[in-house]
């Protein structure tokens, strides 16, 4: 159960803090290179070597944010294999799209009691993969109203951004 509320929170931090963040508006022209950039660019985010993910087909971002958090042998959930955890989130114009949240187990066993445990999200190999999709986003907007307040949530929570 901890462990769900601790999934759920991460996403909660995710959310609000990339709303947040993409607030500027740009002016279709710069929208429209943005996203042909980023159709140009490589499709794979991989999360510090340890997994890889998809940007998502069909989804339009302009923004893409890329967090993780390694865990300690203090958190509560290093006892039961969880090493790191990360969060990948996309939007357009300053509404979340589309999220990623990764769980990185020590071994597989430990991600599928985990899954199996909280019912959440699926196992691949060490991790447990959570989507989340716009309609996740609309549901939490009362809640965590801009993408900056969900960044700064999980950057509050002790993640981190990939490459820094």
């Amino acid at each position: 159960m901890k462990r769900k509320v601790f999934t759920v929170a991460t996403v909660l931090f995710v959310f609000v803090g990339l709303f947040t963040a993409c607030t500027k508006k740009n002016d279709d022209i710069v929208q429209a290179d943005a996203l042909d950039t980023q159709k140009e660019e490589s499709t794979e985010v991989d999360l510090n070597g340890m997994y890889t993910v998809q940007d998502p087909e069909g989804v339009e971002f302009d923004e893409r944010y890329e967090l993780y958090k390694p865990y300690i042998q203090a958190d509560e959930n290093y006892a039961e294999g969880a090493r790191y955890t990360f969060a990948v989130i996309y939007a357009k114009e300053g509404k979340g799209q589309y999220m990623y949240a990764v769980d990185i187990f020590e071994t597989k066993e430990q991600a599928i009691a985990y899954q199996e445990e909280n019912d959440t999200g699926t196992v691949d190999g060490k991790a447990v993969v959570a989507i989340s999709d716009a309609d996740f986003f609309i549901t939490m907007e009362a809640f965590v109203p801009t993408v900056d307040d969900w960044i700064n949530n999980l950057e509050e929570s002790g993640m981190m951004p990939i490459g820094d």
